[in-house]
């Protein structure tokens, strides 16, 4: 299982998502797949909390923006056991 760090940026948020991003982005996020999409994954979900904690620190008024949530496999990965 990955755990994504995402920005979930509302009109009354003190940062825009273009600053989301460039935290991301500063703090290593791939842009491989889209590069306007930078994505944060993780093994652990201990290293995606200290994730938050980075981006906060790096783009502050962020604390309240930032989610973190499993990413499951697609469904055709799922191993099925009989």
């Amino acid at each position: 299982m990955l755990w994504k760090v995402d920005p979930a940026v509302r009109p009354s948020d003190p940062v825009t998502l273009e600053q989301c991003k460039d935290a991301m982005r500063t703090m290593g996020a791939s842009t491989v797949i889209d590069p306007e999409r930078p994505q944060l994954r993780f093994s652990r979900l201990e290293d995606a909390q200290e994730c938050l904690k980075r981006l906060a620190e790096t783009l502050p008024g962020s604390e309240q923006v930032w989610i973190v949530h499993q990413e499951l496999p697609p469904a055709d990965r799922i191993p099925v056991l009989l």
